[in-house]
């Protein structure tokens, strides 16, 4: 049975899982849309959405991870909280084959509702780590009005998928070098 879910409006700062159960050739075409061959692009089919901006959305194989882990990406390249992530950590760490991240910004800002058919499989959703807004205190009898104050300028949107793998290859680089300078200094003798 599928479970739809809701795209709001406007959502920003929501990123949902899939697993792709596909063989890695096959896979391959959910990677992106395909150019000029007048093909269409199965994601979203699969999802069940009209709007799909691929700039948003990233598929790759699980053993990509190898090290990191699907969990520590989601944490670390994609700026969730670790507590959020916890309850579907283990299956999140089970995961063997591909998997697929849609952020918000891949609807385009408008409403849907999404019907993942098989071969996705919805793993989870999530919101992105949000900092704790400052607290508004009430003027005190007598104070003097509020200055007028400039709007901020509006919260980044969530990263672009060339952003997560730059982080993801970070991590993969530093933990390589880590590993290189164990093996260095391990091998030389004292």
């Amino acid at each position: 049975m599928t479970t739809a879910l809701e795209v709001a409006q406007g959502e920003r700062e929501v990123v949902r899982v899939f697993a792709l159960d596909l063989d890695p050739p096959t896979a391959r075409g959910f990677k992106t849309p395909p150019e000029g061959n007048g093909a269409a692009w199965p994601l979203p089919e699969a999802l069940g959405v009209s709007v799909l901006d691929p700039d948003y959305v990233e598929v790759f194989p699980a053993g990509d991870l190898k090290g990191v882990g699907l969990p520590a990406y989601l944490i670390e390249g994609q700026g969730i909280d670790d507590a959020v992530i916890a309850p579907d950590r283990a299956a999140l760490e089970a995961e063997e084959g591909h998997i697929v991240i849609v952020l918000s910004a891949a609807f385009g800002g408008s409403a849907q509702t999404l019907t993942p058919k098989p071969p996705l499989r919805h793993i989870g959703t999530y919101r992105l780590a949000e900092a704790e807004a400052p607290r508004a205190t009430a003027p005190a009898p007598g104070d003097d009005p509020p200055a007028m104050v400039t709007p901020a300028a509006p919260p980044p949107g969530p990263p672009s998928r060339g952003t997560s793998l730059a982080v993801l290859l970070g991590i993969l680089f530093a933990a390589v070098a880590v590993l290189a300078l164990v093996f260095f200094f391990r091998s030389r003798p004292y």
